[in-house]
């Protein structure tokens, strides 16, 4: 009965059998896989402006942290081309920026840039301000660690920003 069905299925070897289950998985696979990538695209396409941004910010911070963003200088990063405005900075934020897009980590803890902030004759109750104030601004993102702990980033805005 078991060779009859083989034959009735046009297979004639377990290996037969093994790379038709095979193709079939693929495709199913394939076909959720493109359907999740929808689902995706739609949720993004439906975001605000400002939610995009901060996905956008969330995104390269992400690929910078796992270094997946390679030969970018963001030094040498120029300002949008669209006429957006320029946020203006005070002496210190520009400081705290510039500590930031020069920091070799991607991810900054309140301690670590208020020690280094320090170091450069701003307070560290002085440079939260600025963390804050950079933020509002946009040049500036803030996120929760592993631990669930803050952490600060540079946007994409925050480094195409003209520092002098």
């Amino acid at each position: 009965m078991g060779g009859g069905l083989f034959l009735f299925l046009g297979y004639k070897t377990k290996a037969d059998v093994q790379a038709a289950v095979d193709v079939q998985f693929r495709a199913t696979v394939q076909e959720t896989l493109n359907k999740r990538v929808e689902q995706a695209i739609d949720e993004i396409n439906g975001l605000t402006i400002e939610a995009r941004r901060k996905l956008e910010g969330l995104v390269s911070a992400q690929a910078a942290a796992e270094g997946l963003v390679e030969g970018i200088d963001p030094q040498q990063a120029e300002p949008d081309q669209e006429g957006t405005p320029v946020p203006s900075l005070d002496g210190q934020e520009q400081e705290i920026l510039k500590l930031m897009v020069q920091s070799k980590y991607s991810f900054r803890s309140l301690i670590g840039v208020g020690q280094e902030a320090q170091k450069k004759g701003i307070s560290s109750g002085r440079a939260a301000e600025c963390l804050e104030s950079l933020m509002k601004k946009g040049l500036i993102g803030k996120t929760l660690g592993k631990k669930g702990a803050e952490r600060w980033y540079v946007t994409t805005e925050g480094r195409q920003y003209p520092l002098s």
